[in-house]
């Protein structure tokens, strides 16, 4: 290696040209600003306590920085007594810059050409002590130095090792910015034990540690390791550096390291200065780069050793393991699997789950098949044991080997059946967590290692209970439980098989949702003492269910299916029960067809009737997905008139009926019983009010298919509406001039057709006549009209003119058609002035009576006066008893 040299000291002939310190003489090329910084770096002061005659006695400082002024420079200061001036004090340093002032990337000497550390050329031949006349110097070529790998073995022999250690770790915490290490002892110690520490440290780190071997104040000395004589007062300086004197004082003193620089250190210790060349050349393979403290070196020193076979106790294979799932990102995928193995021929069973897990992931990661399967094995083992015995569900990775797989889905089947794991049978050849050397189920018990008996599936209170009462067996793991095992078989990546999930529905779950004791009261201290909302009817709700259980019914399927199944088989008033509360809401949002009796139910008991078409159109439609399905308890038909009883209530109208008829789309399976229910709202004669519907009902159903399943008199209805129907269109448009034409084929037309349609096409003629404003027509269209049709004339008439805002157009039209020679003397014509008009306008209002004289005639307007004034004088003697006075309606 080659290095330009600089000599500094005072004397008469310099580079600077003139007497006094300056630099003698150097190599040539070196930067002016590398000069500044060794000038002020190598400033040497005697110890305060020497004579300046014993210049020989003073100590040597052998110093060292790795950048100064960009470049790494190793220097050797001696007192050399008094300058040319007769001045004491003058020092003499010898320094060495790499060749070409700057750095080659491995500090002075780099590791990759082999040059020396710079604490081993302690006691070089080819430092110097005094000035020359030549100011140009050559560049010096250094081999090895003095001090090396054996001398400095040799030396430490006697040394107390956790002295080494612990000064180590300190030198160490130095580089880092911790607090500098000064050591009490002549430099020469002090030389060779920074020699010994960085021959121990990191090849690349070792060239990081300054060191100075003399200094006469730390404080101006900016190294990590200083030197200061013996007998020196520490005191100004032991708050603010690590102050140790190895032969006096105890390693006690100085500061306990952490665990992890402490087993480096003493790995590196117990090798001794040679033997950790070989530590480091066997890490270096598995290092990332990054690592520089210490303490970063722990897993790649125990890797190493751990692939070379070596023996490692607990806490490197824990530092290892915890390392790995970095690691494998640089490491070779086999070294990786080799560790993984040795990991666990030191005893799987004393790994916790998260650390099985991640190894797991790293054999997946590698493709180490065999190992994963040793994994595999005995995460699954323990476990399943572990949440059958009510822990929770550990970290997985999804599982590779299929045999681990198979075994681990027959397991959890077992498990949630309830009866024995075929995986824990003695001679199975695919028994789950059997490992040869000793790492299976009776290496640890299920989630840590601890000792312990195979843990016994947890059942929870009331399960068999429940059970017995819905009429099933023994059932399997408690809810709780069977949701941990399927959580843990998702994040496994294990699909445990419909037939057991279902059966676990079946068996488990739905006993607990039918048992109104089981889960958690809905009042405090009363369970099930509120009638569900909604719910017609005082039935008790059902208690609240298991928390598990509405996570299993909401995340599973099968088992959601499975419960409705057997659901579907209780009593009908206990579905029903159950479908109304908080159970039968976990089925609410379900699309599968085996609940569809529990959706009907619940959607029936529940719905406001807000709604009915679209109640009735939810409740078809779940009907048909069950009917797609085979689902259990389903009603013969999608539509029946059960389920429209239930919808619309008894004693349905005609616009329910027609609305019924409308949501009959194609498809749907009806039963013979709906055209009876239709017929019924036919068949009865509508009040005015629902006359409309009743109309277009009977045109609907007279379109639909469902007209021929409608019984006999739904049937009749139709047919003569149909008939009925153009002859009253027709009345309404001849209008009153031609109207009285079509009154006679209208009337033949009624004769004995069914009361319904005869009391819709009566009132409809009546309707049309208390239209006419013709007091001739009017007249003879009454007189001729059948009794019945007059009777409701008068009592439509009269309702009209009782009225707070009464119809005096048609009182008008009345009153003309009274008195018109048709009706004149005619019985009709005196009923419709006695118990029509005489009611009536005996009552009105001025007003009242003024708009009706407005409708006549002018002539005809002084009769109507007149026979206001009878009528009402009547009715003045009626009210005092005198009787009525003789006399006719007209003068």
């Amino acid at each position: 290696m080659g290095f330009a040299q600089l000599y500094y000291t005072s004397c008469e002939h310099g580079l600077s040209g003139y007497a006094g310190y300056q630099f003698n003489a150097a190599t040539p090329g070196v930067d002016p600003r590398v000069l500044r910084e060794v000038e002020r770096f190598t400033v040497y002061e005697p110890p305060r306590r020497s004579s300046p005659a014993g210049v020989a006695a003073h100590p040597v400082n052998l110093c060292y920085a790795p950048d100064l002024g960009g470049v790494p420079v190793v220097s050797r200061v001696v007192s050399s007594g008094d300058d040319p001036s007769g001045r004491p004090g003058n020092y003499f340093a010898h320094s060495l810059v790499p060749a070409g002032g700057a750095a080659d990337g491995d500090g002075a000497g780099g590791v990759r050409d082999g040059g020396p550390l710079p604490a081993e050329l302690w006691g070089a031949r080819f430092w110097a002590d005094a000035p020359v006349r030549d100011a140009g110097l050559p560049v010096l070529e250094v081999r090895r130095g003095p001090l090396d790998r054996r001398r400095t073995e040799a030396w430490a022999r006697g040394l107390p090792p956790e002295a080494v250690v612990r000064l180590l770790v300190c030198a160490d915490g130095a580089v880092d910015g911790a607090r500098p290490l000064v050591l009490v002892a002549d430099s020469g110690s002090v030389a060779h034990w920074v020699a010994a520490l960085t021959h121990l440290m990191p090849p690349e780190r070792a060239r990081l540690l300054s060191f100075a071997t003399y200094g006469a104040d730390p404080d101006g000395t900016p190294v990590h390791v200083i030197g200061v004589p013996p007998g020196s007062d520490t005191s100004p300086w032991e708050d603010r550096f690590t102050v140790h004197a190895p032969g006096s004082d105890s390693p006690g003193r100085l500061p306990e390291p952490d665990e992890r620089s402490r087993a480096v250190a003493a790995r590196l210790v117990g090798a001794g200065s040679r033997g950790a060349v070989g530590l480091w050349h066997g890490a270096a393979p598995y290092a990332s780069g990054r690592e520089r403290r210490l303490a970063d070196w722990r897993p790649v020193l125990a890797a190493a050793a751990a692939l070379a076979g070596d023996p490692l106790g607990p806490e490197d294979l824990r530092a290892v393991r915890e390392w790995l799932s970095e690691a494998v990102e640089w490491l070779a995928p086999g070294d990786t699997g080799s560790l993984v193995a040795r990991v666990l021929d030191s005893g799987a069973g004393a790994l916790d789950d998260g650390a099985l897990a991640g190894l797991q992931r790293l054999a997946h990661r590698v493709g180490a098949d065999e190992i994963t399967e040793r994994i595999e094995r005995v995460l699954v083992h323990r476990s399943l044991d572990g949440i059958a015995g009510g822990g929770a569900a550990p970290r997985v990775a999804p599982m590779r080997s299929d045999a681990v797989r198979a075994a681990a889905r027959e397991r959890i089947s077992a498990l949630l059946a309830g009866g024995p794991s075929e995986e824990s049978s003695p001679g199975r050849s695919a028994r789950v967590g059997t490992e040869p050397d000793g790492t299976g189920p009776e290496a640890g018990a299920p989630g840590g290692g601890r000792p312990g008996a195979e843990a016994a599936p947890a059942r929870a209170p009331g399960v068999n209970a429940a059970a017995r009462r819905g009429g099933v067996g023994d059932g399997g793991v408690a809810p709780d439980r069977a949701l941990e095992l399927l959580r843990w078989a998702r994040a496994g990546g294990l699909a445990p098989s419909a037939v057991s999930l279902e059966r676990y529905g079946r068996e488990v779950v739905a006993p607990l949702l039918a048992d109104p004791c089981f889960g958690r009261p809905s009042a405090p201290g009363v369970a099930g003492a509120a009638p569900a909302p909604g719910r017609r009817g005082g039935a008790p709700r059902a208690a609240w269910p298991d928390p598990a259980v509405a996570v299993l019914l909401s995340h599973h399927h099968e088992v959601r299916r499975g419960a409705a199944e057997r659901l579907a088989a209780l009593p009908p008033d206990r579905l029903a029960d159950v479908a109304v509360g908080p159970a039968g809401a976990l089925f609410a949002g379900d699309r599968d067809g085996a609940s569809a009796r529990l959706r009907e139910l619940r959607r029936l008991g529940t719905d406001d009737r807000s709604d009915p078409v679209g109640l009735l159109a939810y409740v078809v439609s779940v009907r048909r997905e069950g009917r797609a399905s085979n689902a259990p308890g389903l009603a013969e038909h999608d539509l029946d008139d059960a389920l429209l009883t239930e919808v619309w209530g008894p004693g349905h109208g005609p616009h329910s009926a027609l609305l019924a008829l409308r949501a009959m789309r194609p498809g749907v399976l009806v039963s013979p019983g709906v055209g009876g229910w239709v017929a019924e709202a036919m068949v009865a004669a509508p009040a005015p009010d629902g006359e409309r519907a009743w109309r277009d009902l009977v045109d609907e159903v007279s379109r639909h298919w469902l007209r021929d399943r409608l019984p006999v008199a739904g049937q009749r209805v139709a047919v003569e509406w149909s008939e009925v129907r153009p002859l009253l269109a027709g009345l309404h448009r001849a209008g009153e001039e031609h109207g009285p034409e079509r009154l006679a084929s209208v009337y033949r037309a009624l004769v004995e057709v069914h009361p319904a349609v005869d009391a819709v096409a009566r009132r409809t003629v009546v309707d049309v006549l208390s239209g006419w404003r013709s007091p001739g027509t009017l007249a003879a269209a009454l007189r001729g009209c059948p009794e019945d049709v007059f009777g409701a004339f008068c009592g439509v008439v009269a309702a009209r003119l009782a009225d707070d805002r009464p119809d005096t157009a048609t009182a008008a039209a009345v009153y003309l058609a009274a008195g018109h020679e048709d009706l004149a003397g005619h019985e009709r014509g005196g009923r419709l002035d006695s118990a029509v008009l005489s009611p009536a306008v005996a009552a009105w209002r001025r007003r009242h009576l003024a708009g009706v004289r407005r409708q006549l005639p002018r002539e005809g307007a002084a009769a109507f006066d007149e026979w206001v004034r009878r009528r009402r004088g009547e009715r003045e003697r009626r009210r005092f008893g005198l009787g009525r006075r003789a006399g006719g309606r007209h003068t």
